[in-house]
């Protein structure tokens, strides 16, 4: 449901901004990688602005969520 959803957003804002959802999605990919905030300000790994971009969403969601799962259950476990 939150990728749906995801790509939902990533579509509203590639029709507002006269982009292609795939650029949308590949801007997301440079934030995640990248890590301008964190890079700029030594704080943080991303900005809030940084944060809502559907695109960094959309990659975090895939890269991390099944790693926090991960980590939730294996503390509940140990509780």
């Amino acid at each position: 449901p939150l990728l749906k959803l995801n790509a939902e957003m990533i579509a509203e804002c590639a029709h507002a901004e006269g982009r292609s959802m795939e650029s949308v999605r590949e801007e997301g990919e440079r934030l995640y990688a990248d890590k301008p905030n964190l890079k700029k300000h030594g704080g943080g790994t991303w900005s809030n602005a940084e944060y809502g971009h559907p695109g960094l969403q959309g990659i975090y969601l895939r890269l991390k969520s099944m790693q926090r799962f991960t980590e939730a259950w294996a503390l509940c476990e140990r509780a």
